[in-house]
């Protein structure tokens, strides 16, 4: 069963265990060098062979690369955390839209050593990770197509993610969720305050996901018209308990949070479209 939240819903950790548990997690004040790092295993392929840029928005690296700071909020970066190259992606999870991605030239923009600092995490929590985030531009307009962070090396994987079609049934059966297109105008909204947003608004801890996914898109619900959101994938989290009842009984959990990204105002969450089965074992 595929569970739905709205703002005026309460999500209730219940279980003594489990807060616990999610609290010596967050409480964490590690140092770079005694985080866990992300796999060095690149999701994408170096586009090879000759490419017509002559319609491109962005024919540059390093306009790849302003786009990316600008979009996630983070013009801060030390240049050599940053690298972009033309790529091409062979195969996505993304519902209704992996077709825009997958095997064409996109640049893939990484991100090195980046970890989740918002100013909404409670003083003395970091970061759990140090993460790798890659994210992946279009070429011909600069639309922003993907961001996610490479699952942590030596992590217990979740089950595999659905195909795009799985997730797109998934999603239907969900308030039928639907992605229209990728947003034609950049968002208001950074990524990092959407991030601050869930985790102000709706509880969520980023810093203790395993893997973060995020898509900027135009979005619809049964109840809600199409807007511009930023749906954000928290994938790996802790255990909780709903209503007196354990969703999961262990770290494989993941929900989707949904949040304005003209008002950067929390909207709903669900965990359509989830793994297709549990985890069985380690890497």
């Amino acid at each position: 069963m595929w569970i739905t939240t709205r703002r005026n819903e309460v999500w209730m950790y219940l279980s003594a265990s489990a807060l616990v548990w999610g609290a010596a997690l967050v409480a964490r004040a590690a140092t770079d060098d005694q985080k866990q790092r992300s796999s060095s295993s690149v999701p994408a392929k170096k586009w090879v062979g000759a490419v017509d840029m002559s319609g491109w928005k962005i024919k540059e690296s390093e306009c790849a690369v302003k786009g990316v700071r600008t979009t996630l909020g983070l013009p801060s970066l030390r240049d050599s955390q940053v690298q972009a190259e033309l790529a091409v992606v062979e195969a996505d999870t993304t519902p209704y839209l992996s077709g825009d991605i997958v095997d064409r030239p996109v640049w893939h923009v990484t991100v090195e050593d980046w970890s989740v600092v918002v100013p909404s995490l409670s003083s003395g929590i970091s970061d759990r990770f140090v993460r790798t985030l890659d994210a992946y531009l279009d070429p011909t307009d600069g639309k922003l197509l993907k961001l996610e962070t490479r699952w942590p090396a030596g992590e217990p994987p979740l089950g595999p993610p659905p195909s795009a079609e799985t997730a797109v049934e998934q999603m239907r059966r969900s308030d039928n969720h639907v992605y229209h297109r990728f947003p034609a105008e950049p968002p208001k909204v950074t990524f990092l305050d959407a991030l601050d947003a869930i985790v102000e608004q709706a509880g969520a801890q980023p810093t203790v996901a395993r893997q973060i996914i995020a898509h900027y898109v135009v979005w619809s619900t049964t109840s809600r018209q199409p807007r511009a959101v930023w749906a954000i994938t928290l994938r790996g989290i802790p255990p909780y308990f709903l209503r007196g009842r354990a969703v999961s009984d262990e770290p494989r959990f993941q929900l989707r949070y949904i949040v304005d990204a003209t008002t950067g105002k929390f909207l709903r969450s669900s965990n359509a479209p989830g793994p297709v089965e549990p985890s069985t074992g380690g890497e």
